[in-house]
């Protein structure tokens, strides 16, 4: 009786050794089915879990941070887009995502980094959503663009425009003759041209790379299409008379594309001057999967606390977008830390977190999803400390990031969707 309870131990560790060496032993024979004994209970060699603790890791994410990322919600309101992004693996397809926010994203600033990450991941190529004749397309790094002294842009702010204002805040004009040239970092795929109805009837002719074309403008939106292989792009316009030109897209025909909608000095309370249907015109060709909004800049202020103006303000336009994109999931970023002087002595700004907490509150009201950046990049003071610590990642304005910290804000932002996506995985139980 005393060693009764060794042969059980015995033979137990005894299957345990010969199944074990048995899964190796499969692997090297054609003649075994591969078996993996300890497969419930390995740790998922390859997945979303995987990459993105490496990618936290690869940026120096510290482990308060990455505890941090796993708190902010974007939950149930994404998944649509999770669902997107589960079918974008087992299908050749393609994913839409516009990111739309103020003078933090001027130039595809944190875009461009989230736009890396996601086609790293998920395949596609592409910048994606140019406007043709941006005012600063000499700071962007992401594409070289340059257009002739004859286009004409009008945007949101302008009073009684000529044309409806395009999905990106702004609309270029070409009248008679004019140019357009692209040049990015690798072979492009496809070129589209989003162009509407002109003054009087007549087509829009086109030159795409010497391909010659006729563009109809018979509707209010047009998209022309044309494949390309080579890294630069030369497009003519010739008109009787003015055309609105909303913009230009270089995109890979699968994939994700991510477009950078920039407006400087922006609130996010525009949306609703823009025409919706023309804006319903944009998803029928674009199709957008997630909408995200990045704004608060420009509202935080050092003397405010209240904000239901800007609560009221931007719940209308939020409804506005959602009709204008519907079957999109939206997310809302909070607006990051931002640091004033007073009495010497910089601080977090008094209106940085009342007004955080009006964010979330919109992102509960219309259903989307909320991301705490200012948390996610430190909480109080974090500013200053991307200000003045050892790596600069923010300028002495205590406000913008540089590019350094623009491309940390973007892998945050990247890493929080995807632990996000990974937790909305585990509970469907979705198998690859």
């Amino acid at each position: 009786m005393k060693n009764s309870i060794k042969e059980p131990c015995y033979i137990l560790v005894g299957c345990l050794c010969f199944f074990t060496s048995l899964s190796f032993f499969s692997s090297t024979y054609e003649g075994f089915k591969q078996f993996d004994f300890l497969a419930d209970v390995k740790k998922e060699s390859r997945g979303d879990s995987a990459i993105v603790d490496a990618h936290l890791a690869e940026y120096s994410v510290d482990k308060k941070l990455k505890k941090k990322l796993a708190i902010h919600e974007t939950d149930t309101h994404l998944e649509y887009f999770f669902t997107c992004l589960d079918s974008l693996k087992k299908t050749k397809k393609k994913i839409r995502i516009a990111h739309f926010g103020d003078s933090m994203l001027e130039g595809d600033l944190i875009t461009s980094t989230l736009r890396e990450n996601f086609q790293k991941e998920f395949g596609g190529s592409g910048v994606g959503f140019l406007v043709p004749s941006p005012y600063n397309a000499s700071f962007r790094q992401t594409i070289t663009h340059d257009f002739s002294n004859n286009i004409e842009t009008i945007n949101l702010k302008d009073k009684s425009p000529e044309f409806d204002i395009g999905i990106s805040g702004y609309t270029s004009i070409t009248n008679g003759n004019s140019w357009i040239t692209l040049k990015s970092k690798s072979n492009n795929e496809i070129l589209k041209v989003y162009y509407g109805k002109g003054k009087s009837e007549g087509n829009l002719a086109l030159e795409v790379n010497s391909l010659k074309a006729n563009a109809v403008s018979s509707s209010a939106l047009n998209e022309y299409a044309q494949t390309i292989d080579s890294t630069g792009v030369l497009v003519n316009f010739s008109s009787s008379s003015s055309v609105p030109i909303y913009g230009l897209s270089l995109e890979s025909d699968s994939g994700i594309m991510v477009d950078n909608f920039s407006f400087r000095g922006s609130s996010g309370t525009l949306f609703k001057d823009q025409n919706k249907e023309l804006l319903k015109q944009f998803q029928h060709y674009l199709n957008y999967d997630l909408i995200i909004l990045q704004y608060g800049i420009n509202v935080a202020s050092a003397k405010t606390t209240d904000y239901s103006w800007y609560e009221r303000t931007m719940l209308a336009n939020i409804k506005f977008l959602k009709e204008a994109f519907p079957n999109t999931s939206f997310l809302i970023i909070g607006c990051s830390d931002r640091a004033v002087k007073s009495k010497g002595v910089y601080a977090t700004s008094k209106g940085i977190e009342p007004l955080i907490e009006t964010q979330k509150r919109l992102a509960q009201q219309t259903g989307s999803g909320f991301l705490n950046f200012y948390e996610a990049m430190g909480g109080n003071g974090s500013m200053i400390k991307w200000v003045n610590g050892d790596t600069c990642f923010a300028n002495k304005d205590f406000t913008h990031f540089n590019h350094k910290g623009a491309e940390k804000a973007g892998n945050i932002i990247y890493a929080s969707i995807m632990k996000q996506y990974q937790n909305w995985k585990k509970e469907h139980e979705t198998i690859y």
